[in-house]
């Protein structure tokens, strides 16, 4: 049992969480949670880490710390996440965090950041046994529409609602993903410009729960 906050909030029944202690992180499985006493009961699931303490993994992070809030780093965690992005490599995380918070605060901005330094593991969630990636596109006068109507924040990155041409896309984007479904049996994803990967799921993932989009700064280069 550990008595420290922890900001990595739990999503589901198992959840990887970061608990803030004075100096460290402390990075593992949150197998329980008393409200009462705001207790969580921790436990590492990579046995390189076996010999340490209650089986816990400390990662100093001091140096990131300085340049980003607890609270920021909770954000891109959990962008990654709801993504199914392993942050199994966390120790490689938050070197990647300490790197780019010395320019870049927001955390939207930062996890896709981070989701490009993990473009192997992302390629290899969709290629085939060949290296093939089936994927559908926007056309330049799409690509246009998103460019201009992406919203920003120091916190977050979205679509502007307001825009009426908008209307449309998560029909044109269902259709392009049945039409392509019919001819290969492969999983379809959607390849787009990174800058707006990320708010264009956040819109796009409500009509369509089970859609995956990649930026093209995301695909390793062996990728077909």
């Amino acid at each position: 049992n550990i008595d420290y906050n922890y900001f990595v909030r739990k999503i589901n029944s198992k959840i990887s969480v970061m608990i803030k202690t004075n100096s460290d992180i402390i990075y593992g499985i949150m197998s329980g949670y008393n409200n009462d006493t705001n207790t969580l009961q921790v436990t590492s699931t990579n046995k390189k880490f076996d010999n340490l303490e209650n089986s816990l993994v400390k990662i100093n992070v001091s140096n990131t710390g300085k340049n980003i809030d607890v609270e920021d780093i909770r954000r891109v965690f959990v962008n990654l996440i709801r993504e199914e992005i392993s942050i199994k490599d966390c120790l490689f995380i938050f070197e990647k965090l300490a790197d780019y918070s010395r320019f870049e605060k927001n955390p939207d901005i930062l996890s896709e950041l981070i989701r490009q330094d993990l473009y192997n593991q992302i390629s290899n969630n969709y290629v085939d046994e060949n290296n093939v990636v089936y994927a559908i596109e926007f056309s330049d006068e799409y690509k246009d529409v998103l460019e201009k109507n992406i919203c920003k924040t120091p916190y977050k990155i979205f679509l502007n609602m307001e825009c009426e041409a908008l209307d449309f896309l998560p029909n044109d984007v269902g259709q392009a993903l049945l039409e392509a479904s019919k001819k290969v049996e492969n999983d379809i994803i959607v390849v787009c410009n990174s800058s707006i990967r990320l708010p264009l799921y956040r819109f796009l993932v409500e009509y369509i729960p089970s859609i995956k989009i990649v930026s093209k700064n995301e695909l390793a280069t062996y990728v077909k």
